[in-house]
């Protein structure tokens, strides 16, 4: 018989175990994300909430296309929070301190991204004012004017650096000293919001591999059940005029009256391709696939003897037992003992450790096929 309930809880393993997976991956990000280093406490918080956000709508999706939805979607507010302009500020500063002498150890620690050898240098150039010359001074205020102009980030280092090479060009060191602090305070965050960047694409990655895994299996299990679509229309044609040769060969086996195919008379039952036709009181007809009664399965042997050659003259007989289940019993249409079918189905479920989804699953097939 059909089983029209098979995509449905094959669907249902699938999608379950694609969520499985893709909460297993959150959960790596997640112990990856408290490992890292170079983010900061507060950081580690935003992206934990993020995460727990994402597995909470994983675990929702009610299908496979949802759950890709819910995938893209995290890519998405990922992708939001990333400060694009705080990493070019970022690689600007660290370009244009790599072309003089006296700033390149500056330039080597935003390089690195080390927080402390930053410090440590930015108080290096700032005590080493005191000793240079004019034109040592007018490099870096021309070096400090450019940069300024470069930065595009949203903090306060593009204003820092302007005010430190006015106040460098003025002579005024004590206030360039107090602005290096605050600009090594701007470049920390630089540099945090830059870690911030790298683990949320990591994090966006994890997702739209996720996504694209999802995707090439639903195309391979499309084309799978399109294979076996047609396999099964080929073994149902095959076996429709395999039982239309044998109700022929049957018709033809009498007197020599008629052909085997019999004239249908309004409101009469009649066989045909191994199916019953009823036909209702508007000229509608309801088809229903012929099957073996439970209790026909197993039934009375009859002995018959047939005659003829075989290797040498004489006879062979046949015979079938009463105990055996070698002769099929009478064949009706389904709907006049599927209920028969169903009380069997629901008292061996009883007796067997079968999940409750699958259960469900069961009754709702013979509740289809009952409609």
């Amino acid at each position: 018989m059909p089983n029209s309930m098979d995509e449905k809880a094959n669907s249902q393993h699938k999608l379950k175990e694609a969520k499985k997976s893709e909460i297993k991956k959150v959960e790596k990000l997640e112990k990856e994300m408290k490992k890292n280093e170079k983010l900061t406490e507060e950081q580690k918080k935003e992206l934990a909430s993020k995460l727990q956000e994402l597995k909470k709508d994983i675990k929702n999706s009610e299908d496979e296309k949802e759950l890709n939805k819910t995938l893209k979607k995290g890519e998405k507010k990922l992708e939001l929070a990333k400060d694009e302009k705080a990493s070019e500020s970022l690689k600007k500063l660290k370009e244009e301190l790599e072309k003089e002498n006296q700033t390149k150890n500056l330039a080597d620690a935003v390089k690195k991204g080390d927080k402390e050898q930053l410090q440590k240098e930015m108080k290096k150039l700032s005590e080493s004012l005191k000793k240079m010359s004019e034109e040592e001074k007018s490099k870096l205020v021309k070096q400090l004017s450019n940069l300024s102009k470069e930065m595009k980030d949203s903090g306060k280092s593009k204003e820092t650096l302007s005010k430190l090479s006015e106040d460098i060009a003025n002579g005024d060191l004590s206030k360039a000293s107090e602005d290096m602090k605050e600009l090594s305070d701007n470049i920390k965050d630089l540099m945090d919001k830059d870690n911030m960047k790298e683990a949320l694409e990591q994090m966006e990655n994890a997702l739209s591999e996720g996504q694209k895994e999802n995707e090439n299996s639903g195309e391979s299990q499309q084309s799978e059940q399109g294979g076996n679509g047609n396999q099964q229309s080929q073994q149902g044609q095959q076996g429709q005029q395999g039982q239309q040769g044998s109700q022929e060969g049957q018709g033809g086996s009498g007197a020599g009256e008629g052909s085997g195919k019999g004239d249908v008379k309004s409101g009469e039952a009649t066989e045909s391709s191994g199916g019953f036709k009823k036909d209702g009181s508007q000229g509608k007809e309801e088809e229903y696939e012929k099957i073996f009664t439970p209790k026909s399965l197993g039934g009375v042997g009859e002995k018959s003897q047939l005659t003829g050659q075989k290797n040498s003259n004489g006879s062979t007989d046949i015979e079938s037992s009463d105990e055996n289940d070698a002769l099929r019993g009478e064949s009706v249409p389904y709907d006049q003992v599927m209920g028969e079918y169903r009380d069997r189905a629901m008292e061996s479920m009883n007796n067997s450790d079968i999940p409750e989804v699958m259960m469900e699953l069961i009754k709702s097939y013979f509740t289809s096929l009952e409609n």
